[in-house]
């Protein structure tokens, strides 16, 4: 974690929760292997239920990368979550996750 302003950003659990009401973006990238033809998917879930789901799919044995963002209302203390099926995806500084409070 290279800045967490404000704490709103769990890393024992990996979710973001909202410390005031308003709008909040979100960038989820990740960069993975993928073996043959292989689906990748971002999910994302707000409050624990899912919230909105993205894929890609890859057609080659190599390192794919796959970024998407969102702008969505929060309340105070509503959370987001992040999960992907990515069997081989690439942390440290190659993956990030990143959301900040708009307005």
């Amino acid at each position: 974690t290279d800045w967490n302003i404000g704490s709103a950003y769990d890393t024992s659990n990996g979710t973001f929760t909202a410390p005031v009401a308003g709008k909040y973006y979100f960038n989820a990238h990740i960069i993975y292997n993928s073996s043959g033809d292989t689906t990748m998917a971002i999910y994302w879930k707000k409050n624990g239920s899912r919230y909105m789901d993205q894929h890609f799919c890859a057609r080659d044995n190599a390192w794919d990368g796959m970024s998407y963002t969102a702008l969505l209302d929060m309340a105070a203390n509503d959370y987001m979550e992040f999960e992907h099926n990515a069997a081989a995806s690439h942390g440290g500084s190659w993956s990030h996750l990143v959301g900040w409070l708009v307005q």
